[in-house]
């Protein structure tokens, strides 16, 4: 177990992960319907 801030930086990095993940299968979706 990790510090209470340690935890909330992984968090943040988990949304990040999320956040760039969706951004690529949009920008692939986007791509193959051009």
């Amino acid at each position: 177990m990790g510090t209470p801030h340690e935890d909330r930086r992984e968090q943040a990095r988990r949304a990040v992960g999320k956040l760039a993940q969706a951004g690529g299968r949009a920008a692939s979706a986007a791509a193959s319907r051009a």
